[in-house]
């Protein structure tokens, strides 16, 4: 059974915006720190219940986007990793 990031969250939970704007605040802080690193944040307006995840070993979620999604091709897949204390009351 395939279970997609939307089926993780209760039904009448605002998943997407939280994921969203929590990954839009990583690559905005990841931007500051580092000027090599470019993301496109206007391009992630809304976090798709298909969205790649896995849980790392802290059990925090580990979003991961292809690439030329959300960032040049040269930095290839990225990945976003939410600390479990932005997502648990939602689960």
């Amino acid at each position: 059974e395939t279970v997609t990031l939307g089926d993780l969250f209760q039904d009448d939970a605002d998943y997407a915006s939280v994921l969203t704007a929590e990954v839009k605040r990583q690559m905005e802080e990841q931007m500051a720190a580092d000027e090599s690193v470019i993301y496109f944040p206007e391009q992630l307006t809304t976090m798709d219940s298909n969205q790649n995840f896995y849980w790392n070993e802290n059990g925090d979620l580990v979003l991961i986007f292809d690439e030329y999604t959300v960032a040049p091709g040269y930095m290839g897949m990225v990945e976003f990793t939410i600390s479990k204390d932005v997502y648990q009351d939602l689960l």
